[in-house]
This record gives C-alpha cells, structure tokens and sequence, in this order.
C-alpha cells in the first residue's frame, strides 16, 4: 500500500508541480511525444546531487526509463541523458 501511495504522490508531483525539476521534466517528455497528465511516474529518485532516475508507464502501457541530468547547469537546461 505505501507503494501505491508513493507512485501517487510522484504522478501529481510530475503532472503538476511547479517545482523546475518538474516543469522541466515536463517539457523534455512532451518533446518526446509523451504526456505527463496521462502517464504515472512508478519511479522517480535523485541518484546523485544533479541526476534523477525516473521510470514513466503511459496510459497504453509502455514503459521507459529516464536519467535526468543537469550537472554543471541550471535545473531548467538539464536533459535526458538516459532514455
């Protein structure tokens, strides 16, 4: 259950915060053809200061893996360095 609840959590966090960690997370899945506001975050986790491991299910059911990176740049530049 606690589980459900963190996926939970990170979705409303991905589809609406204002946060620019999010805001960028946002942009870059657009770009990708992707829609934040139909898919769940199942993973989202900082692996280091300036790297965020994220695993994303569409609501067709794919799934991708992403590393978000913005080491040596503004939060709002960082990129997919994993996909």
């Amino acid at each position: 259950m606690a589980e459900n609840a963190e996926i939970r959590e990170q979705t409303t966090l991905l589809r609406s915060s204002l946060e620019p960690l999010w805001v960028r997370i946002r942009h870059l899945l657009k770009e990708k053809g992707l829609s934040a506001a139909t898919s769940s975050l199942a993973y989202s986790y900082p692996e280091d200061l300036h790297f965020e491991l994220g695993v994303l299910v569409t609501a067709d059911g794919r799934v991708y893996q992403y590393g978000f990176d913005y080491l040596h740049q503004d939060i709002s530049h960082g990129t997919f360095t994993e996909w």
